[in-house]
């Protein structure tokens, strides 16, 4: 949500129009707590989708005049994601979690109870599962039979056998509802971001913020996704669903709008 209001910053700074300080400040506070959110919550699956959205954003605004501005800016968030890293205890400990839980899995494999160890040693026994039946799934009843039965011979810990999930979307998807459901929403997700990546250089501002917001929402989701269920969750299926609709929605009717202003 932060990022999405980032883009729709960068929109009202580069489009005067009614009222636009308002909708700065409005904007500008919602963007502020969102990452403020995001930093509290010490999610590390949020965070290393940072560098993507700079790379959308320089490829959305990136122009010959204004090399320098745009370098400042990243030199910038650099070095307050760099200041952060190594001055911040929240992040500090978060990244060096990162460490101990690998040492930790390395150590305990299967049996392994860090965060990272335990995700590891599930997503184990769901490429186990997927070998079974790549193609139609097992399904939810049958992969939890079969971790009890891993649980049970010593081939997997209690911890890693007792999550709600794979935290993984797509092993998830590819586990329960087999290797068809996958490319379906394989090609779902990539034919959509196609579909805004054509307009990411366009010359209306406005469709570039679109496209933009698109691509952000669904290369931010495809990261998410490596730690968690993004779009098996109803939350933030339903966020997911909604935003893409929209956005589609109103990058067409811009098109639409720009394509009649030519003709015209």
């Amino acid at each position: 949500m932060a990022i999405l209001l980032g883009v729709a910053l960068c929109w009202v700074i580069g489009n005067p129009h009614a009222h636009r300080r308002l909708w700065f400040v409005l904007l500008a506070v919602g963007m502020l707590c969102g990452l403020l959110g995001s930093y509290y919550s010490g999610t590390r699956g949020g965070w290393v989708a940072i560098p993507l959205f700079i790379i959308l954003f320089l490829l959305a605004y990136l122009r010959r005049s204004n090399v320098m501005a745009c370098a400042i800016a990243v030199a910038v968030l650099g070095t307050v994601a760099g200041g952060l890293v190594f001055q911040s205890p929240l992040v500090k400990t978060r990244m060096e979690q990162v460490y101990t839980d690998l040492s930790e899995y390395q150590a305990n494999g299967a049996s392994s109870y860090s965060s990272l160890g335990a995700r590891f040693a599930i997503w184990e026994a769901a490429w186990d599962a997927i070998e079974d039946s790549p193609v139609m799934g097992i399904g939810e009843v049958q992969f939890r039979q079969m971790l009890k039965e891993k649980n049970e011979a010593g081939l997997i810990g209690s911890v890693p056998a007792g999550l709600a999930n794979t935290h993984n979307t797509f092993l998830e998807v590819w586990m329960l509802y087999g290797g068809v459901a996958l490319l379906f929403l394989l090609l779902l997700m990539f034919s959509a971001a196609w579909y805004f990546l054509s307009f990411i250089r366009h010359a209306d501002s406005v469709l570039r913020s679109y496209a933009l917001g698109g691509l952000c929402l669904i290369g931010g989701y495809i990261i998410y996704g490596q730690t968690q269920i993004m779009l098996i969750r109803n939350n933030t299926l339903l966020f997911f669903l909604m935003s893409l609709a929209v956005l589609i929605s109103l990058t067409h009717q811009r098109r639409r709008a720009a394509l009649h202003v030519g003709n015209a």
